[in-house]
């Protein structure tokens, strides 16, 4: 694979709590560096799904667990009914 971003990242970005914190060229990198690296190997779907999981790993990981379980009944989304569901995250 080509790569067309390099990211490079200051002290201050490195140490920052948000990515929101970051320069707009330095986010721009980076959304781009991720679209790349996902874009191949996941499908459609692939941003979203690596979106609300860095979401909910991070979440786990500021609350110093390792381990978060996720208990969902009834999901539904309009008028479809997806049924219960479990959500593990674990730290590898």
């Amino acid at each position: 694979m080509t790569i067309l971003a390099r990211l490079i990242l200051t002290a201050l970005e490195k140490k920052s709590a948000s990515y929101l914190d970051w320069n707009d060229a330095a986010l721009g990198k980076a959304v781009k560096k991720l679209a790349l690296e996902i874009r191949n190997y996941k499908g459609d779907d692939a941003i979203t799904f690596t979106a609300c999981a860095t979401m909910l790993a991070c979440a786990t990981a500021q609350r110093n667990v390792v381990k978060s379980i996720i208990e969902l009944e009834g999901v539904t989304e309009g008028l479809e009914d997806y049924g219960n569901w479990t959500i593990v995250i674990s730290r590898s």
